[in-house]
């Protein structure tokens, strides 16, 4: 399969404990974000109840809050993306841009995303060929 990215596993992961100083900080409890989306109070009341779009009255498609929450999605994939195209690797690694380093975290995510899914529904019914 051609198409597949470069393989990734426990021998290929940094070291984070245990790397240089410029590797990413290690994860806890206290310094992880909120993963519950509370939005701003009231800031869907500011919007009417209803549109006149073409002589007829429609509710609101997407509410305030909505937006709100896309855009915190937004800005999570912003940091994600500085943070990969900063990351330093070591001596062994394979000297990439960050550009093309931000291009095979995003293959990799997405190949692995897809055997996951794979996964969850068992199997895949038809499979590509090249």
């Amino acid at each position: 399969m051609a198409g597949l990215p470069p393989s990734y596993n426990a021998i290929d992961a940094p070291d984070y404990l245990a790397g240089p100083s410029d590797a990413l900080p290690a994860y806890d409890e206290r310094g992880a974000p909120s993963s519950a989306f509370i939005p701003s109070p009231s800031i869907n009341d500011k919007l009417p109840n209803h549109f006149k779009i073409n002589g007829q009255y429609v509710r609101p498609q997407v509410m305030p809050s909505d937006l709100q929450a896309h855009l915190v999605l937004l800005g999570a994939f912003h940091r994600l993306r500085e943070e990969v195209k900063t990351v330093k690797g070591t001596a062994t690694d394979i000297p990439m841009q960050p550009d093309e380093r931000y291009a095979v975290f995003l293959q990799r995510a997405v190949y692995r995303f897809e055997q996951w899914a794979i996964r969850m529904i068992g199997g895949e019914e038809n499979d590509e060929e090249d």
